[in-house]
């Protein structure tokens, strides 16, 4: 029943008047607007309800003078209560238009004015709130990447405006907003965080449709099987079955949709449970239909083939694409129509109709390319790749791979990476690109692969036999074909099953033969050294060592680089160690290889099999020992050639957690140029026996200390993770069944992707190949005949950084000017640059005017960082603070400058000069004296960086509030002030700097003739040092914000990492101390706050491994007594740092006699800083003044 005020109208001409209590119920056609006036007073409050029965609709508010005052559409499609509130400031005729947004039929509405009275306070703080709400509307629609601050900042207001007014619905709706924000841009936890604030609120308020929108975006995020940190189907599934119900209570047939549809995605690929899924699908469509989305029904349709397809039903699926595709065009939904026609092309694939699959294609690449939908373009590539390989185009193929994979890399698409490396390998394996021509039946072709630029090595079986050889194979274009085989001229077998061994560089290969028998001497061993000429390989030379006997085993191993190899002799007896081992290594001149050196360890012992793995880079030798029983623990030496004397660098061995009986041993050695990496693929990782992992190591002039342990991210039991190749600042690790790519930015290595390959065996790269042996690979009907895969990263043009232009103008009250930093090229990688403004202006009155000179002290905020690129990204933006002075100065410049590019070089321009165009024509008053002012200054000096809405809101507040009484306004402003270094937000960064330093450093020392003239203990951090090193940890940190905790302990983790690396410290704390020293050295630099117990559990956890040099550095910065002992020098040096922007003896002062001063006083009133008068002396101080004006 309706209300009995309520009445139907058939739609005329007129416009109607509408009046408190009218209920009017409506049809409305397609398209069709009707209007509605209300008459309203200055200062009347009006709320229309609108409810939407069988038509979408929105509304548009006009003043009296036709101005556009509001325009909503929030319950986007045909159910649901649209909702304008508003305040008139104008007395007249308003008028409120009813906007269908159907495009073929029409519907029915109800209109009702629920309020008309005087607006209160509260109704104008919710009117206010429903602006900023609109407003946060507008700025997400628009928004971009790097722009979405600004409407989460929006609604937060919103949400803050709402809660005074006590509108709970509003509260929770502006929450929803910000937490469907955060899921949108996959910052689940923060999502989920707002989702759980706007639920409860969405209940008090009785929001039946709202809570229920909410629990369906909450279980979204449980429900993402992309998500492996919150994804749990059954907390998706209990979310949704409490949504359901509410969306059929309420009669919200999109609710509905929306709950059955997500409910069966939980039963699809993550389940494989095919036919509920169907059945929930086809359930989610009528729903769909009466709330006029037909984007669910599309969704839900497209889905419903998609499981029809899963389950082998290939022509089910086509018939149910093609109803999604009717739909999908029927919304002009251009992106997911290109998607469907992927669908299609599939399910026409799995049919044997190939042909048609590729026009399906055809006309998805050109909706991609008229929509610039380039995003979508890397799936039409890696289906047009498999119809090309399926047709045998394998060239096709290749080049449809390729292109897709530089897209991937172009958008971060990691898993389409992996699936297009394996692509390409597949299809030139398909092309026959990689096998033997005479390969047969046990061969076990691809036992050992080694790759130098277009030519590789490749080692198999001889006739089903022990005995081994090698195949060469030169690349032209995509094509690999088979060029030599190397055999001994001596006759002398390779042992097939002691290990094929052959390395490569150039045109000359050396293979080993560990089992030459030399002038009797049975398996001395030997090593051969082949070279090219045009296309044909000879033997140059055989080599075996001056001093070879019987059983050495020379040969055991090899490596070359240039006109250098190394080869172990893995048993060779050195004195009377029995099986010592060792490493010889040759140099060629012209056409003859002579021996250099033999390499031992200078600790060698019996049974050591060193030699067991070597590898040689430049002047560089990394030899291991061997592993000989279950108690043994492999070593690695470092050898570096000075002229032609080699000498002993280093021994490096880490042995990480394994099974009892299992030994630490080394399963490979690599070097390039300072680093090293070895292997061990006994490794435990967490409670994966076995699992594996490599170690890296790298020189620092001539120490080496350990800069990472690798493991796979996606490791598990007998993966035997461990055999390494470095080159550059790529490392590929061999696994199980796979092969890992790894590469450097700065210090730290970072897992690029994973290469998937059943039973892959053998591993080696060069640039951008990589191969992967499969000798255990059945061809043509041979069994273990054996493959190799060849995975190419398309080549590019270098990645290179630079500013985006030279000069930036930015006028002096814009707050902070943002400076565009652009990467081109290839940027598929990460990579990362330094930045830094720079300060010509030096210690400078402010007051000095004219000069042109930009002065960091008064006219911007010191900046400095690094900016990261994560793979596809291809600008970052670097946000300078201006200070708005009062002075008439002219304009001023700066220049910021890039450096230390890593993964990329740096182009032009690397300086940009940014000028500050004065906004003053004539010096006013000071702006420091105002409070938003000065507010603001203290984010920027102590904070480092712009204040967030609610802190200036709030801040400013407590000294606005004191009105015209002075003395509150002074105590005010000294409490205000005193607040930023006592916050949380200071005290977790610039303080926590303050204190590695003094853990670090210990003490400084500084001059003072307060009191007569003396010698004091000072802190040793300088501003030039603390500044960046603050900025690092401070990044991105916003206390009070969800997911802050997340963000600093992340930042604290990176910096304290890479602190520990820095000359000064490695200088102070050489990797030789042990640990006792170490945790010593930096407990009395800090005037010993650490316990015993304290001190004896630090040693303990670094000894074990249990913590890193950085975690036991930062725990001693961050014990409580050092934070409680250093705080009052601390304040008193931020007084300088913060305020005067200077070094407490830097000029005007000449030694720490005002440092001296304050602290004393700081102390005699036991850290009261308003007693002291401390804060209040600098806030009013002459030189912090005239850094804003006079």
């Amino acid at each position: 029943m309706r209300n009995e005020n309520a009445h139907f109208e058939q739609q005329d001409a007129t416009v109607s008047t509408l009046k408190q209590g009218d209920r009017l119920e409506r049809e409305v056609k397609a398209g069709e607007v009707q209007t509605y006036q209300i008459p309203l007073s200055a200062g009347d409050y009006v709320q229309a309800l609108v409810e939407q029965r069988s038509v979408n609709i929105a509304l548009t508010l006009f003043g009296p003078d036709r101005k556009k005052l509001a325009e909503i559409d929030y319950q986007k499609f045909r159910q649901g209560i649209e909702r304008l509130y508003w305040v008139a400031n104008l007395p007249g005729n308003f008028e409120l238009e009813v906007r269908s947004l159907e495009k073929e039929a029409g519907g029915v509405y109800e209109i009702r004015l629920a309020e008309l009275r005087t607006a209160s306070n509260t109704d104008r703080l919710q009117v206010q709130a429903l602006q900023l709400y609109w407003e946060g509307s507008r700025l997400g629609t628009q928004r971009d990447a790097e722009s979405q601050s600004k409407p989460i900042e929006t609604y937060q207001h919103a949400a803050k405006l709402f809660k005074e007014a006590g509108d709970k619905s509003g509260e929770g709706a502006a929450l929803h907003r910000i937490g469907r924000m955060y899921s949108e841009t996959h910052q689940s936890q923060k999502a989920l965080a707002y989702f759980d604030q706007a639920i409860p609120l969405y209940i008090l308020a009785g929001d039946r449709q709202g809570e229920g929108s909410a629990l369906i975006d909450k279980g979204t995020l449980y429900g993402d099987d992309g998500n492996a940190e919150l994804f749990d189907v059954a907390k998706a599934s209990e979310l949704y079955e409490r949504a359901l119900p509410i969306a059929r209570a309420i009669g919200d047939k999109e609710l509905e949709a929306r709950t059955i549809f997500n409910t069966a995605k939980l039963y699809g690929r993550p389940s494989g449970d095919w036919r509920k899924a169907i059945d929930l699908y086809h359930s989610a469509v009528a729903p769909g239909r009466a709330s006029g989305n037909l984007k669910i029904v599309a969704g839900a349709l497209n889905n419903m083939g998609m499981a029809y397809f899963d389950s082998g039903e290939p022509y089910k699926a086509l018939e149910i694409f093609d109803q999604a595709l009717t739909t999908v065009r029927s919304l002009g939904d251009r992106q997911n129509e290109a998607g469907y026609l992927h669908n299609i092309a599939m399910a026409l694939y799995s049919v044997g109709d190939v042909q048609k699959s590729l026009d399906v294609l055809d006309g998805a690449e050109a909706i991609v390319r008229t929509e610039k939908l380039s995003f979508i373009e890397p799936y039409t590539r890696h289906l047009k790749g498999l119809m090309f390989s399926a047709l045998g185009e394998h060239e096709r193929a290749i080049e449809s791979y390729q292109q897709g994979l530089l897209l991937a890399r172009q958008f971060g698409m990691r898993n389409g990476e992996r699936s297009f490396l394996m692509n390409i390998g597949e299809a030139q394996l398909r092309a026959g690109d990689v096998i033997a021509n005479d390969g047969t039946a046990e061969s076990f072709f691809g036992q050992l692969v080694a790759i130098s630029g277009d030519t590789a090595i490749v080692g198999a079986l001889v006739n089903n036999g022990n005995n081994g050889l090698f195949y060469v194979f030169v690349r032209s274009g995509n094509t690999w074909t088979q060029q030599a085989k190397l055999i001994p001229s001596d006759g002398v077998a390779v042992n097939f099953h002691s290990g094929l061994r052959a390395a490569i560089s150039g045109d000359r290969v050396v293979i080993n033969g560990p089992a030459a028998t030399i002038n009797s001497n049975i398996n001395q061993g030997a090593a051969y050294v082949f070279v090219r000429n045009g296309t044909t390989w000879t033997e140059q030379q055989r080599l075996t060592a001056s001093d070879g006997a019987a059983e050495d085993q020379f040969g055991s191993v090899v490596s070359i680089d240039g006109d250098s190899i190394v080869v172990g002799a893995v048993r060779d007896d050195v004195g009377s160690n029995t099986d010592q081992g060792s490493a010889y290594v040759y140099i060629r001149q012209g056409a003859v290889w002579t021996e250099q050196a033999k390499l031992v360890a200078n600790d060698g012992a019996a049974n050591g099999l060193l030699g067991s793995k070597v590898s040689i880079s430049g002047d560089t030798v990394a030899v291991s020992t061997g592993v000989f029983s279950p108690s043994s623990v492999s070593k690695a030496y470092v050898f570096f050639r000075s002229g032609t004397s080699w000498s002993q660098q280093a021994n490096v061995s880490v042995c990480g957690p394994h099974n009892p009986n299992s030994p630490c041993g080394i399963q490979s050695v690599a070097v390039n140029g300072d680093t090293f990496i070895f292997g061990d693929i006994g490794v435990n990782v967490g409670n994966n026996t076995f699992q594996g992992a490599a170690y890296v190591f790298i020189r620092s002039g001539t120490t080496w200390s350990q800069q990472q342990r690798l493991t796979a991210s996606d490791g598990k039991t007998d993966d035997s993770f461990g055999f390494s190749a470095i080159e550059g600042n790529t490392i590929v690790v061999g696994a199980r069944d796979s092969a890992y790519v790894f590469t450097r930015s700065g210090n730290v290595w970072t897992e690029q992707q994973k290469l998937q390959l059943s039973r892959a065996n053998s591993m080696a790269f060069s640039g951008n190949t990589i191969l992967l042996g499969v000798p255990g690979e059945t061809i043509n009907g041979n069994t273990n005949q054996g493959s190799v895969y060849v995975f190419v990263s398309p080549t590019s043009t270098p990645s290179v950084i630079q500013f985006d232009a030279t000069n930036y103008p930015a006028a002096e009250n814009i707050g902070s000017v943002p400076i565009v930093v652009t990467r081109a090229g290839d940027t598929s990688g990460i990579a990362s640059v330094g930045y830094a403004t720079s300060d010509s202006a030096g210690l400078n009155n402010c007051n000095v005017l004219n000069t042109g000179v930009a002065s960091s002290r008064c006219d911007y905020e010191t900046t400095v960082g690094t900016l990261h690129f994560a793979a596809g990204e291809t600008s970052k933006t670097i946000s300078i603070p201006l200070i708005d002075d009062s002075y008439a100065e002219g304009n001023e410049s700066f220049v910021a400058t890039l450096s230390n590019a890593t993964g990329a070089t740096l182009g032009s321009p690397t300086t940009a000069t940014i000028t500050i165009n004065d906004n003053d024509a004539t010096t006013g008053t000071n702006p420091i004296d105002q409070a938003g002012s000065f507010v603001r200054q203290h984010y920027i000096d102590f904070l480092n960086r712009e204040p967030d809405g609610s802190g200036l809101a709030f801040w400013s507040d407590q000294i606005t509030s004191c009105g015209t009484d002075t003395a509150c306004t002074e105590i005010r402003r000294i409490n205000v002030s005193a607040a930023f270094f006592l916050s949380i937000e200071f005290q977790e960064t610039g303080y926590l700097v303050e204190r590695l330093y003094k853990a670090s450093y210990g003490k400084g020392a500084g001059t003072s003739t307060f009191g007569g003239t003396h010698q004091l203990a000072v802190p040793i951090v300088r501003l030039i040092e603390f500044l960046p090193d603050t900025q690092q940890i401070g990044r991105g940190v916003v206390v009070g914000e969800p997911g802050w905790e997340t963000v600093l302990e992340n930042n604290k983790q990176a910096f304290t990492a890479e602190f520990v690396q820095r000359l000064r410290f490695t200088t102070a704390f050489p990797t030789s101390m042990i640990a006792a020293q170490f945790v010593d050295t930096l407990n009395a630099n800090a005037d010993n706050p650490l316990s015993q117990s304290e001190r004896d559990q630090l040693v303990n956890s670094l000894t074990s491994g249990a913590m890193t040099r950085a975690q036991v550095l930062r725990a001693v910065a961050e014990d409580p007594d050092l934070k409680s002992a250093e705080f009052n020098r601390a304040f008193v040096l931020m007084q300088y740092f913060g305020y005067l922007r200077r070094n407490p003896n830097d000029t005007p002062d000449s030694d720490y006699s005002g440092y001296d001063f304050w602290l004393t006083k700081l102390n005699q009133f036991n850290g009261n800083f308003v007693n002291a008068e401390m804060v209040k002396a600098f806030i009013v101080s002459g030189e912090y003044r005239q850094r804003f004006g006079p």
